[in-house]
């Protein structure tokens, strides 16, 4: 969706890094970042044991937690609320 991805752009591109950088140079760098990410982005092996959290938080996926530790930090991601 463009509209969802041009929002999590221009949030990015108001983080520190582009302080003082013109809006449109930040969001052709951006886009250039995402070009690259595409070029060597592999899915996540469903065999592997992890945590996706999206939207800082409104969605949080697990894959095979298990044990005390893992499944206290999935707790607390779980709880987390801006």
């Amino acid at each position: 969706n463009k509209q969802v991805v041009m929002s999590n752009i221009r949030s990015a591109i108001s983080s520190p890094e582009y302080e003082g950088m013109d809006e449109k140079d930040a969001i052709e760098d951006y886009f250039h970042r995402i070009y690259n990410y595409k070029a060597i982005y592999e899915p996540l092996d469903e065999r592997l044991h992890y945590l996706q959290v999206f939207d800082g938080g409104k969605q949080i996926v697990m894959n095979r937690v298990t044990g005390f530790l893992p499944s206290k930090i999935m707790f607390y991601l779980s709880n987390l609320r801006n």
